[in-house]
């Protein structure tokens, strides 16, 4: 849990960053809210190039009991994940831009009675963002990902390192609200 707590104090404090960029020009920097589950700020660095800084935050508890003579039991995660994309424009038709981005993320999570867990993902991303109006945008992506994953718990005779990699698709869909 004091991992997670840690993470969400980073992320909070990187998304407090870009405030400075309240003085530039209407659609510079904006909040981003999107699926999966994520919020994060647009900064537009020049009419070219963006970055997308985001993370996400997730506890869960449950709880069983089994009417059996053995004990009832409560079980909670809490995960976090921190990511970063760099949007590349191409060029804007009736207020349609299309980019690709390249992505990186960084995710932790911890279980009670479990081991933590650690991924990191590198993504290669499509996707378009069209213009609602000034301060108000939604935005479309899809791509291939890599990731890797490592976990680590002690049992009582060893300790028990899992590690893996995967490949797959990633889809992406928000909304970004200017300042």
């Amino acid at each position: 849990m004091r991992v997670g707590v840690q993470w969400l104090l980073f992320v909070l404090a990187f998304v407090a960053v870009p405030a400075a960029g309240f003085a530039q020009e209407t659609g510079r920097v904006g909040i981003t809210m999107g699926y999966p589950e994520s919020i994060g700020v647009m900064w537009h660095l020049t009419d070219k190039v963006a970055l997308r800084p985001e993370f996400s935050f997730e506890h869960a508890t449950s709880d069983s009991n089994l009417n059996l003579p053995i004990p009832a039991t409560k079980l909670s995660s809490t995960g976090v994940s921190v990511g970063l994309s760099a949007l590349f424009y191409l060029r804007e038709r009736d207020h349609l831009r299309p980019y690709f981005a390249p992505r990186w993320t960084y995710g932790h999570s911890d279980t009670d009675n479990g081991p933590a867990t650690t991924t990191n993902t590198l993504s290669g991303l499509v996707g378009a963002q069209y213009a609602l109006g000034s301060r108000f945008a939604v935005f479309g992506e899809t791509g291939l990902s890599y990731g890797h994953s490592s976990s680590k718990s002690e049992v009582t005779i060893a300790t028990v390192t899992l590690t893996g990699n995967t490949i797959g698709t990633r889809t992406g869909a928000g909304v970004i609200f200017y300042f």
